[in-house]
């Protein structure tokens, strides 16, 4: 008697389990709002990112662009000498 009870319960909390997982999939993974949200926040850090090494280069390149040879020598590792060669 009880097995003609407990199956049918458990057929349907089964079915309910699985239309709960079903439902959270759609919202939480597969929804394309979500996925474009999420794609537009990354893009977005990626440009941020970039313009940040983009400015970071052009900061560096005037650094850089103001070194004589001598500084510049010593800064790339190497030994300056006399009078004008880098080895």
């Amino acid at each position: 008697m009880l097995d003609t009870i407990k199956l049918p319960l458990a057929a349907a909390g089964g079915a309910l389990a699985c239309a709960v997982v079903a439902v959270l999939y759609v919202i939480l993974i597969h929804d394309p709002s979500t996925r474009s949200e999420t794609r537009a926040l990354v893009q977005a850090e990626a440009r941020e990112a970039a313009l940040a090494l983009i400015q970071q280069r052009n900061d560096d390149n005037v650094e850089i662009s103001a070194f004589d040879q001598q500084h510049l020598c010593v800064e790339l590792g190497g030994k300056w000498v006399q009078p004008d060669r880098c080895d």
